[in-house]
């Protein structure tokens, strides 16, 4: 198991390399203009990416190519192994007539000559400050060796990384990532990303610095480094183990809503003479992204007398904001005349029936008693179904209501009484034939940090 290792100082401290350039920029930046260890340091965000995608869970996130990842981000770990031992070497080739050069310039001539003034700009501010010789030589040749340890605790860094990968007794997991906080991937970003971001303050304090490394430019180089270094280094094959997620067993329809499910039953405990009931019977895939579902009902409204008609309305709401209801398409009803929906009811009635589209997420069928009806005695059907064909990709609901229309003595005044769905049911998104067409996963790109 993967567990971070402490330098001879204790903890790791990245935080000294960003400090000690801040510090000898503060009073130097004129004299120095170094790459040190820019690309590092790059590299090592790319590294973080990585390692947090290694374990992502592939259910989620389709078409994540675990093994390619894997392979890069050795590749990173090589190149940013390399460039912070090659930072180190430039490192030490310039810090000691460095520091001989800055010990002969700070040496105190006269006793009038012991203060130094320097101007430098932070947060777009100037600051004026007022420091003895003894002490501006004192800061700037320890953030000098900071920068030097600061170097080696960044190539340890990568080395934790390089092991990591070869110990093929080390293993990559969602499982492992949630039960071991202290992981590789943790360590990744703890360790490091804070302090990657100091060099984007650092270049806001000295831009007359900065000023020609643009983001394109630095990207420029960060690829030439590589292919140069790539054309001559092998990139070692991982030897650590991923263990992909466990696919959870599909999905069934009574994980959403149980079929039949009951739509309402008003009142509770039918009634001889009103009763109110309708139910989702049944859901049946009939091509790969259309279901078609039929609805019974029961509608017991009172006295025929007073009974003008009824309507069912149907409306359609689509469980993710991924695909909003628009995307919800009615392709097929039934029944649509008053013919066909003989073929829907046993009972005897001769209805009027009238087929509405309102919205695109809204069905309504209107059976009607003309006036000649109610005095001829004409029936409304009291149990029947209906059927709609819709095309979705995700989970939907299905609202469903009734509402009767009344009309004592023939008096043209309309008395609605609604009967609606308190829980709509959840139709189940229609499973793929094959997950695996996915679009292949294109790892991220490695930010570049506004500094060289």
């Amino acid at each position: 198991m993967f567990e971070p290792q402490e330098s001879a100082t204790g903890e790791l401290d990245f935080s000294v390399v960003p400090t000690a350039a801040d510090e000898v920029l503060r009073h130097l930046h004129p004299l120095l203009a170094g790459e040190f260890s820019h690309k590092a340091y790059l590299l090592a965000n790319s590294v973080t990416i990585s390692m947090h995608s290694l374990v992502q869970d592939e259910n989620r996130l389709p078409g994540l190519n675990k093994p390619r990842i894997l392979l890069e981000a050795s590749g990173e770990v090589l190149l940013g192994s390399e460039n912070s031992l090659d930072a180190r070497k430039a490192f030490k080739v310039m810090r000691e007539p460095l520091e001989t050069f800055l010990t002969q310039s700070l040496q105190v001539q006269s006793s009038d000559d012991r203060e130094i003034v320097t101007k430098s700009w932070a947060g777009g501010r100037l600051q004026v400050t007022h420091i003895t010789r003894e002490r501006l030589l004192s800061r700037v040749l320890h953030y000098l060796g900071e920068f030097d340890r600061g170097l080696d605790e960044l190539i340890g860094w990568f080395e934790v990384f390089r092991e990591f990968l070869q110990d093929e007794t080390n293993v990559l997991s969602v499982e492992e990532r949630v039960r071991n906080k202290r992981g590789i991937w943790s360590y990744a970003t703890d360790r490091i990303y804070p302090h990657m971001m100091r060099f984007g303050e650092i270049k806001q304090d000295y831009p007359t610095l900065f000023q020609k490394y643009s983001g394109d430019t630095i990207r420029k180089v960060l690829e030439q480094d590589r292919e140069e270094r790539l054309s001559r280094l092998d990139v070692p094959v991982p030897k650590v183990r991923i263990k992909p997620a466990v696919k959870p067993p599909p999905r069934t329809q009574e994980e959403t809503s149980k079929i039949p499910f009951r739509c309402f039953s008003d009142p509770e405990e039918p009634d001889e003479k009103q009763h109110y009931e309708a139910t989702l019977e049944s859901i049946d895939i009939i091509s790969p992204n259309t279901s078609h579902l039929i609805f019974s009902f029961v509608i017991i409204p009172g006295s025929p007398l007073l009974t003008y008609g009824f309507s069912v309305e149907c409306r359609l709401k689509s469980e993710y904001s991924l695909f909003p209801t628009s995307t919800i398409h009615v392709v097929g009803t039934a029944p649509k005349t008053a013919r066909e929906f003989k073929n829907f009811t046993s009972d005897k009635c001769n209805p009027s029936i009238e087929l509405n589209f309102p919205a695109p997420d809204l069905v309504e069928w209107h059976f009607r008693r003309k006036p000649w009806h109610m005095l001829t005695g004409t029936r409304l059907p009291q149990r029947f179904n209906l059927s709609l064909d819709i095309q979705h990709e995700s989970d939907f609901s299905v609202d469903v209501t009734v509402t009767v229309v009344r009309r004592p003595f023939l008096i043209p005044i309309n008395d609605y009484q609604p009967h609606y769905t308190p829980f709509p049911p959840i139709i189940m998104e229609i499973p793929k034939e094959d997950d695996s067409a996915a679009t292949e996963f294109k790892a991220p790109e490695v930010v570049a940090l506004p500094c060289l």
